[in-house]
């Protein structure tokens, strides 16, 4: 169906919808239904909502690096200079990029041209709202879910095509040719191949649920050394028990500024929140007879975040301390007093999993009280 000139596919609704977090306590026993949160899309029932903010920060990011001589490293995303006319070939692509993804969010960006760091002009309403129906019929029983999104940067306006994959596999129907008639398409490196039989079987196994991750007082911090310190409470909002083991944690910062964009690896810490008497406690005292730490953090919950050596052990919805620090060379410490922004990514992959907690977010200067440089958390986009 075209909804405001534009493709849009309805979502499936059940009968029961899970009300926000304030009306539960209202409900019946055995009202409520699972909810899941998930990347960039809030999964209630069948019903799916995208967070469109954090999609067009993302798509903003991706621009800026193509137009600055970068190349998109996201294996989940895909730029097109032009939509591709082939309807059956279209739906082979994103029926691969589908497949791959594996229940991650996948989206083509419509309008840039990656080859030669352009903006190029996007597809207009028109265009799309006949060709995403023709693409949709050469899918073989279920396409991906799609919604469609204009994305104006300051480079142009791109159109972002977003995929929800949790339904895969996708079949595409072929034209018959050798006695086949249906196949699952996959997506290898730049290139779209038939699925082998160990890549159908990694789609065919039960998934891990992914916990979400939200990040409260974010700030990046400079103090004129050659670190550059991170802060913020980290609260996950899970559903089912996962691992996140500390080894595979991986967090980098990057600024524009910065001679080819070199990302800065950040070692990451967390810990329980500290106990309010310890927070009460005289420096001095603190200093010269240091307390245990069964006085300094609050202990760990069985039903929350589990502070480990080894990781962080999640069985519900719980927050923690996260800090983090990395060294500048010479060339990033250089302009790091002169970067207004500072883009940041997180990457906290899932034990006994092929998927993985991910975050990435905008940072600008802000004003601050002390003599320190200080980023926080750009909301304005």
């Amino acid at each position: 169906m075209v909804r405001n000139g534009l493709p849009y596919v309805r979502p499936t609704w059940s009968t029961s919808v899970r009300a926000p977090s304030i009306l539960r306590p209202r409900l019946a026993a055995g009202a409520e239904t699972r909810e899941r949160v998930r990347g960039r899309w809030v999964t209630i029932e069948g019903g799916l909502y995208m967070d469109k903010r954090r999609v067009e920060v993302r798509v903003n990011d991706l621009v800026e690096q193509v137009v600055n001589n970068g190349r998109i490293e996201d294996d989940f995303v895909e730029c097109k200079a032009s939509m591709v006319s082939d309807h059956r070939k279209a739906a082979r692509q994103i029926a691969a990029l589908a497949n791959s993804a594996r229940g991650e969010s996948a989206m083509w960006i419509a309008g840039l041209d990656e080859n030669n760091h352009r903006v190029v002009k996007a597809s207009d309403k028109d265009e799309l709202a006949n060709w995403w129906p023709a693409v949709e019929r050469c899918f073989a029983d279920l396409a991906p879910d799609m919604q469609v999104i204009q994305v104006h940067t300051r480079r142009g306006s791109v159109t972002v095509l977003h995929f929800e994959t949790d339904r895969s596999p996708y079949l595409v129907t072929t034209e018959g040719l050798k006695g086949v008639d249906r196949e699952v398409p996959w997506r290898v490196g730049n290139q779209t191949r038939t699925a082998t039989r160990a890549q159908l079987l990694s789609v065919l196994i039960a998934t891990t649920d992914v916990p979400d991750l939200e990040l409260i007082d974010p700030v990046l911090t400079f103090d004129g050394t050659d670190e550059l310190r991170f802060h913020a409470t980290a609260y996950f909002s899970a559903a089912a028990r996962v691992v996140l083991p500390a080894h595979r944690w991986s967090m980098s910062v990057c600024a524009d500024e910065w001679p080819e964009r070199e990302a800065l690896p950040m070692k990451m810490t967390m810990h329980r929140h500290h106990r309010e008497s310890y927070q009460r406690r005289d420096l001095e005292k603190v200093l010269t007879n240091p307390p245990p730490d069964s006085e300094v953090y609050e202990s760990d919950d069985p039903y929350g975040v589990q502070v480990r050596r080894a990781g962080l052990i999640i069985n519900g919805s719980d927050s923690v301390s996260l800090t983090a620090a990395g060294t500048m060379n010479e060339n990033q410490r250089r302009h790091v007093a002169d970067t207004p922004y500072f883009t940041a990514n997180w990457v906290f992959p899932i034990d006994r999993s092929d998927r993985a907690v991910r975050l990435h977010h905008k940072f600008r200067w802000s004003q601050s009280r002390s003599r320190n440089s200080q980023w926080i958390l750009d909301d304005r986009t």
